[in-house]
């Protein structure tokens, strides 16, 4: 009991210098995080390529989408074409396995044109953190073709 109370006399002393520790200890924490947050966005946006090329991709399924996308944007380098629909697990993988072939020697900007399943386009997305180029998604809206916002990957 005597240990305590001795302890509770002393614990305004000890705490005087526990907290500004404690404070100091809150402050180094986020500027750690702060520097380490920083650091990964520099080191993230670093990565990319500086070539100025522009690779326009299509992804066709069951629909043709090439044409007007050559039209509206200049250029069309690669277009993936799957007639029918996508019916299994295995058809989804080869669709994304010809595009990861041309994501994988691809540099500088990636214009993405999915006119496919929903399903599709989030697989793809899936896979748009392997490679380090700058990818500008587009959706079909009000009769063309409107860029989202472009994704860092």
């Amino acid at each position: 009991m005597d240990l305590l109370k001795t302890l509770l006399n002393e614990l305004p002393v000890v705490w005087q210098y526990a907290e500004p520790m404690m404070w100091l200890g809150g402050a180094l924490v986020a500027l750690f995080w702060y520097a380490r947050r920083r650091f990964s966005v520099w080191r993230m946006k670093s990565r990319y390529s500086v070539a100025d090329e522009k690779t326009v991709i299509v992804v066709e399924v069951g629909r043709d989408a090439a044409a007007a996308v050559a039209t509206q944007l200049g250029q069309v380098d690669y277009v993936i074409r799957w007639d029918g629909l996508l019916a299994d697990i295995a058809d989804y993988r080869k669709v994304v396995g010809d595009v990861k072939k041309i994501l994988g020697g691809t540099t500088g900007e990636i214009h993405l044109v999915v006119a496919g399943p929903l399903a599709l386009a989030f697989v793809l997305g899936q896979e748009f953190g392997k490679f380090k180029s700058r990818v500008i998604f587009y959706q079909y809206t009000g009769g063309k073709y409107m860029p989202l916002d472009t994704w860092e990957v």
